[in-house]
């Protein structure tokens, strides 16, 4: 008996051994082969693991592109709480703000949907912040009575209505955490085709324009300036390689390295950062000038050198119900935004289309990030950040480790004021220089799945103009106008105006709905070849080595109920009705292969 159960046990592991190998043999048979253009070429894949320094370097240029928004939010959602522009609470809420962003974006790339992905604060939230801070209750008093109140009155006047903000973003980041949790985000995936992913992520690149505009208008030639070395060093001398000498115990000589490709942001920040400087030393830049970069100097002297964040640091977050539904709808609002960043990084870092419960556990993880906001006071929830999906498509690196460094940044940054507080001197003008050139690129590549579409269809031409064109008229409009929202109902003139002024919100759900009530063929839509791209996702853990949790797959594997859990690497999909089998029937590796050969195709 045991020499029979030995054997068998043997046998089985042999097999086992074997379908691992020819799984391993087929994912790097089935690799698309390298183009020769490089400019189509990554540097770093997404599972690459570039030098250490290299990883420094590109790190730093993740964050300082994610920095200014993460210090621009706190600075726009403190006065409507009626705080001072001298408060050094400011200080505190940057840096819980930065020290949150980098402890999700560590936990989304390790863990989470485990791609190149920062986690910044949601400018989606500020339009309920605004609403909440407008009620009755909480508005804040003339100007004249605010000017007369002492510092402690002043606190006193602001803290509940932080306290306020922080518990409603808590429950409502629960709700997007179960959303994720439960698998309730993956089964939208079924009403998401090429055309809502064109939609949405070409409103994304164009929709933030405005706001682009308003920054460059700050200082027009510093702006233009930035964006011209940004598509000077990105794409006319991408290909130029600067030599550095290296010398080591073993062999000395010269390296050449692509510094162009790598830091085209970084290099152009910090050279117009560099040349403001120097202008504003000289006085040469008139007082007041938008440029100057010692207008917002007092952020440092305010800041601590440091300062560690703590739950409940101005006491127990309150919870009414309003807030909370004006923060639900920003968190519906924010998904789909994320959605849409989920599938543009996967294609901008070289990874296959994104599995179902590798979005479950990215919108899971958005969630936790959202409830540690609330918890440590950082006054806003987290979202992806899109600015640094392009990034990767300007430098062609889409490596995690490099946004793993860069969330090591974060916290670093939040738990040292003084550091943090010295970007806040950067003008607005170059980031908005920076920026233009950056989502150009997320906009071209919004048309991308286009070529999935047939687009000599006049229905689908019709689905993709009316939901572009109508998803820049609708949130504009309502912006100017929100009293035509007004229904005498507080709550919901609040989520009806957070969802109709968020673009991405409004192109997606257009686009879905049209798309999937307009009669038309599979082929015609797109979804037959969509399907056959992300058909890898059915198969767990064998679909994309990207998507594979760093640790415990064994284990995951080895247990039949991990399939049933929607945010599991091996999860296979809810049963259908009437399946009683789905714990008790064996895991087909051979359907798994399949299902990866699927997702292979590439289009013709």
């Amino acid at each position: 008996m045991a020499e029979s159960a030995s054997t068998t046990n043997g046998a089985a592991q042999n097999s086992y051994a074997e379908d691992r190998h020819q799984a391993t043999t087929d994912r790097h048979a089935e690799r698309p082969p390298k183009t020769d253009d490089p400019s189509h070429e990554l540097l770093y894949g997404v599972n690459d693991v570039p030098p250490w320094y290299t990883c420094l370097l590109l790190g730093f240029q993740q964050f300082l592109t994610m920095l200014n928004g993460s210090v621009a939010m706190p600075l726009m959602v403190t006065p409507l709480t009626c705080m001072a522009d001298d408060d050094p609470a400011r200080g505190y809420i940057i840096g819980a703000t930065l020290f949150v962003s980098g402890i999700t974006t560590l936990l989304q790339a390790t863990f989470g949907t485990r791609l190149p992905i920062v986690q910044g604060p949601s400018w989606t939230y500020l339009a309920p912040i605004a609403a909440v801070m407008q009620l009755p209750q909480w508005k804040c008093p003339d100007d004249d009575l605010l000017a007369n109140m002492s510092s402690e009155e002043r606190s006193a006047l602001w803290q509940p209505r932080v306290n306020e903000l922080l518990g409603a973003l808590a429950v409502a980041s629960v709700i997007q955490l179960l959303l994720g949790a439960t698998g309730a985000v993956g089964l939208l995936l079924r009403f998401i085709s090429p055309i809502t992913v064109v939609c949405t992520i070409t409103v994304l690149g164009i929709g933030f324009f405005e706001s682009f505009r308003g920054m460059m208008s700050s200082h027009w030639p510093v702006s233009l300036l930035t964006m011209f070395l940004v598509i000077l060093f990105s794409q006319y001398l991408r290909d130029v390689k600067i030599p550095f000498p290296y010398c080591t115990r073993k062999s000395k000589g010269v390296i050449r390295v692509p510094i162009f490709k790598l830091l085209p942001v970084l290099l152009s920040i910090m050279l117009s950062w560099s040349l403001c400087a120097i202008l504003t030393h000289l006085d040469v830049l008139p007082a007041g000038s938008a440029a100057r970069t010692d207008l917002n100097i007092n952020a440092l002297s305010e800041a601590v050198w440091l300062r560690v964040p703590l739950p409940g640091h101005w006491g127990a977050p309150t919870v009414h119900i309003g807030p909370v539904l004006g923060m639900t709808a920003a968190v519906l609002a924010s998904i789909v935004e994320s959605i849409g960043d989920y599938y543009a990084c996967a294609k901008m870092s070289g990874a296959s289309a994104p599995p179902v419960h590798a979005m479950n556990r990215g919108i899971t993880i958005e969630g936790l990030g959202g409830i540690l906001s609330g918890l440590f006071g950082a006054a806003n929830a987290s979202t992806s950040y899109s600015g640094n999906i392009g990034i990767i498509g300007v430098t062609r690196v889409g490596s995690r480790r490099v946004v793993q460094f860069s969330a090591v940044y974060m916290i670093l940054f939040g738990l040292v004021g003084k550091f943090g507080a010295l970007f806040v001197s950067i003008p607005a003008a170059i980031y908005g220089g920076a920026f233009v050139a950056l989502f150009a690129m997320i906009a071209g590549m919004g048309l991308s799945p286009l070529q999935y579409i047939d687009m000599n269809s006049p229905r689908n031409m019709f689905v993709v103009g009316f939901s572009v064109l109508i998803a820049l008229v609708i949130p504009g409009h309502i912006e100017k106008n929100p009293e035509l929202l007004t229904t005498g109902i507080p709550t919901l003139d609040q989520m009806t105006y957070v969802v109709l002024s968020t673009a991405m919100f409004v192109a997606g759900l257009i686009s879905a709905v049209l798309d999937n009530t307009i009669p038309g063929t599979d082929k015609e839509r797109g979804v037959d070849r969509w399907r056959a791209l992300t058909a890898g996702a059915a198969a767990g853990a064998d679909s994309d080595p990207t998507y594979r949790l760093p640790w415990g797959m064994r284990l995951l594997e080895r247990w039949r109920w991990t399939r049933l859990l929607p945010f599991s690497p091996t999860f296979e999909g809810f049963p259908e009705l009437g399946d009683t089998n789905c714990c008790r029937r064996p895991r087909s590796r051979q359907c798994s292969v399949e299902l990866k050969k699927a997702a292979a195709i590439s289009p013709a």
